[in-house]
């Protein structure tokens, strides 16, 4: 019985030392995302908000394919190490990295060639003058700055699983503390409009680069660059994994990408606007989900790999009640101040009182299932 209780305690002990500083960097990327639609629509109003509402699709497509890359190549790094076969997991990362760099430099390239039909399709044509103006803007940016994106992200789920959790915490917060700041300052005090916000973006990417690139001078880290030519099998076990992951991102491409072109030809730009500050308002909730997600993976794939199925059940067990928790704390808070809250991001009085309102208190009807789902 003391055994078990031992193991037990190490279990809840373990979770909580990956579950916190996740969580705080998650949110802090939940904040960045915000950001730019809070700042835009405090500056430029409602068609600024709708202008990003129309860029939303392409960063689903970029959590499709980034997330995938990164999160199974940190399971598998983490289930080589959990097998003693570090050599292995570093030239798995090696050869992820460059399947990483390639295909966010295939996304920038065609995004950019094909802006002006991809922006047909977003449904940002059909409003036409303002409002396309900006979102070509942004999208253009986005497109051009692809590659930052995939390599922040895949240095992020990698350095935390080689015992860096807290330079992975430490640099994503300060990532996305640099992408606020500049946000507000290049936006609301430089007028620099949705440019400002694209700025405050790449130089947050960049930010994060640098941080999470000192965890390869460090002493006794495993995870190391080696040349290595790419082995097609290894590569496609990785991604089905993290597809697992990331294929929640697809049907969100879907569901925006139709509701946005659905809401245009109903009410405009302002339903456009009222859905993107519904979806930023999720960010946070999905921040707090994916902090637990991004908690299970590599505990569950350590233990799974030492054959410890009741470590794997605690882990779960205490993601699906803290997920639950908080998830139905938040919702309360949210539903009460849901027309304050929409009309801090910019959106006229009467559509934040009635229409806003009752969309973002919809969602928090549905955020403690959604979290459950993810955690599953």
């Amino acid at each position: 019985m003391k055994i078990l209780k031992k193991n037990s305690d190490f279990t809840t002990n373990i979770f909580y030392r990956f579950f916190v500083p996740t969580l705080l960097s998650s949110l802090c990327l939940a904040l960045g995302n915000i950001a730019d639609t809070l700042f835009v629509g405090i500056s430029l109003g409602q068609s600024a908000v709708a202008a990003l509402g129309f860029s939303a699709p392409i960063y689903m497509i970029y959590n499709v394919l980034d997330l995938a890359i990164a999160m199974g190549t940190s399971v598998t790094f983490t289930s080589l190490m959990a097998k003693g076969k570090s050599k292995e997991a570093s030239a798995h990362f090696s050869q992820m990295l460059s399947v990483s760099i390639l295909v966010s430099i295939v996304v920038a390239t065609l995004g950019t060639i094909f802006i002006s039909p991809i922006l047909t399709v977003l449904g940002a044509s059909s409003v036409g003058g303002t409002v396309y103006s900006l979102t070509h803007q942004y999208v253009q940016m986005l497109f051009l700055s692809a590659p930052l994106f995939f390599i922040n992200l895949l240095l992020y789920f990698c350095i935390r699983c080689d015992n860096s959790e807290k330079l992975a915490s430490i640099g994503m917060a300060v990532s996305n503390t640099v992408d606020c700041l500049l946000s507000l300052v290049l936006i609301v005090f430089f007028d620099m409009g949705v440019k400002g916000a694209m700025y405050a973006t790449i130089i947050g990417q960049v930010t994060g680069i640098l941080i999470f690139s000192t965890h390869f001078f460090k002493k006794g880290t495993h995870l190391k660059f080696i040349p290595k030519l790419p082995v097609l099998k290894d590569i496609g076990v990785s991604l089905k994994l993290g597809i697992s992951s990331s294929s929640q991102y697809l049907f969100n491409f879907f569901s925006i990408l139709a509701v946005n072109n659905m809401l245009i030809s109903i009410s405009g730009e302002s339903g456009v606007a009222v859905y993107n500050v519904v979806q930023n308002i999720f960010y946070i909730f999905n921040g707090i989900f994916d902090g637990m997600g991004l908690t299970v993976q590599p505990l569950s794939a350590t233990f799974f790999a030492e054959r410890n199925k009741k470590a794997v059940d605690k882990v779960r067990n205490l993601s699906l009640i803290w997920v639950a928790a908080i998830a139905l704390v938040l919702s309360v808070v949210v539903s009460i101040f849901a027309d304050s809250i929409c009309m801090v991001f910019g959106l006229d009085e009467t559509i934040a009182d009635n229409f806003g309102a009752f969309a973002t208190r919809m969602l928090c009807l549905g955020s403690v299932f959604a979290g459950i789902n993810v955690v599953m």
